[in-house]
């Protein structure tokens, strides 16, 4: 951290009215949006995170994600972090160059990369709370994707999208992923990997997942607010109780879609429980039954057959689309991220899965009815 930015936390703080800054701490794995994190030790007590959202947020979805935060916490989610009402009114807070920002009470715990199947039940269940406390949250415009309520799925809307591009514009023609290129560092590998993925998505039965993903039958689910980024990196587990969630962090890009895609996101960023035989066999919720079984019961209801296999074919046609905007964000747009060397894991570990993916999609058929 730079004393720039060291200066920039100090002075944003002062508008939440709490006293001079004591200690400040960057935050080791901010994530990927290039936003810098820092945990702040106030002089009136407690320690806090301050970060900026990205800069094309506006006042009016900074405001929308907050009231998803106090609508969650007043309907009894304490694992959702308290946000701190600035001094001039509200809880968002913006600086000299328009940037806004939040001030939100530290949560303890920790994230777990490879949780136990207890670890796991106890992350489902409450996120299934989350999801029933958000289900009385009202409509917004700053919301993304679409109206609370029935209705088509945007994470599958994209989804076909994404696929109908690919199938129309493949990676090898769009980056030139022919493995002759003779960057070095993060760009070589990156432009590596593409090469790998662009041979496994463009041979028979990658094109045929593909046409699958483009012209699958899913029908409408309900929608409502949801995490939507939901990864292994944002359920906190408590440090003395194993089996308990002591918090779920950034909401940043919450949005309006069916719930079962946080179930997808976060099942899909752990390890699959019997490997990647069972994961082709039997889809993503195959080898998570503790998990879903603790979401079902949460929620006064279990997975439909329909929900478990949309919650499988988000995970796998997600990725594809994962990779894709990996790569596009790097070898098209040339984004470059805090931390590449876990940008480059985040992809090696979407590669990981991409047979398995690819073979479940392709063999699946339509949802369900």
């Amino acid at each position: 951290m730079t004393s720039e930015h060291e200066r920039r936390v100090v002075e944003v703080c002062a508008a939440w009215g709490r006293g001079p800054v004591v200690a400040v701490e960057p935050v080791v794995t901010p994530g990927f949006s290039g936003s810098p994190v820092h945990v702040v030790t106030l002089a009136a007590g407690g320690r806090f995170v301050v970060k900026p959202f990205a800069p094309h947020v506006t006042r009016e979805r900074a405001d929308w994600i907050h009231g998803l935060m106090r609508h969650a916490r007043a309907g009894g989610m304490a694992e959702v972090p308290e946000v701190l009402e600035a001094v001039g009114g509200g809880s968002i807070v913006g600086d000299g160059d328009g940037r806004l920002w939040e001030l939100v009470r530290w949560m303890d715990g920790r994230p777990d990369a490879a949780p136990t199947a207890a670890r796991a039940a106890a992350a489902l269940g409450t996120l299934a709370r989350l999801h029933a406390a958000w289900g009385s949250f009202p409509s917004a415009t700053a919301a993304p994707g679409a109206s609370p309520g029935p209705g088509a799925s945007p994470g599958v809307e994209r989804r076909v999208q994404q696929a109908a591009d690919l199938l129309h514009r493949p990676w090898s023609i769009r980056f030139g992923a022919g493995g002759a290129r003779s960057e070095a560092d993060e760009f070589g590998a990156i432009a590596d990997l593409c090469h790998t993925a662009a041979g496994m998505l463009e041979a028979a039965r990658g094109r045929r997942c593909l046409m699958a993903v483009t012209t699958a039958r899913i029908g409408a689910v309900r929608r409502q607010a949801v995490v939507r980024d939901l990864w292994s990196d944002h359920v906190l587990f408590a440090d003395r109780e194993p089996a308990r969630v002591a918090g779920i962090v950034d909401f940043h890009a919450a949005g309006i879609d069916t719930p079962l895609t946080d179930i997808a996101r976060l099942l899909g960023s752990w390890p699959r429980p019997g490997g990647e035989a069972k994961a082709a066999a039997g889809g993503l919720t195959g080898g998570w039954c503790e998990p879903l079984a603790a979401y079902g019961e949460a929620r006064g209801q279990p997975l439909t057959t329909a929900e478990a296999w949309l919650c499988d074919w988000l995970h796998a046609a997600g990725v594809i689309c994962g990779l894709d905007n990996w790569f596009r964000w790097t070898l098209e747009e040339n984004r470059r991220f805090p931390d590449g060397h876990r940008a480059i894991e985040r992809m090696q570990r979407l590669l990981a899965d991409l047979p398995t993916a690819i073979d479940w999609v392709a063999s699946a058929g339509n949802q369900p009815v």
